[in-house]
């Protein structure tokens, strides 16, 4: 038997999978920071910040990727997926830029309440 989709639970899904890549990066980023106080050369520490700059930028491609593919989709769900991803990140502010155009493109699109 075919299981039903849950939109709830795919709005869900995708805020968490964002949360969690920006979160794993931040603290990569706080930890070299932490590193930068040690002797160690210049060049490998920029190296791996701008691997956490690039996890960060990848995680906010990816959001913004799947809120475009419920954006044009033709699911009747996708209001219900897009409303989830958007009251679940609307009151964050440690969003990036991506991230946050991503939601004034959702808000933008959810029918007036």
């Amino acid at each position: 038997m075919a299981e039903s989709f849950d939109a709830k639970k795919e709005g869900n899904r995708i805020v968490a999978a964002y949360l969690s890549a920006v979160g794993w990066a931040k603290e990569w980023q706080r930890t070299i920071v932490r590193e930068i106080h040690r002797p160690q050369e210049r060049e490998v520490i920029e190296e791996k910040i701008r691997k956490v700059d690039h996890q960060i930028e990848d995680a906010e491609g990816k959001f913004s990727d799947e809120v475009d593919h419920w954006l044009k989709s033709k699911d009747p769900m996708r209001f219900e997926v897009l409303e989830t991803i958007y009251n679940k990140l609307k009151v964050r502010n440690d969003l990036g830029y991506f991230a946050k155009a991503a939601l004034e493109r959702i808000k933008r699109s959810l029918p007036p309440v």
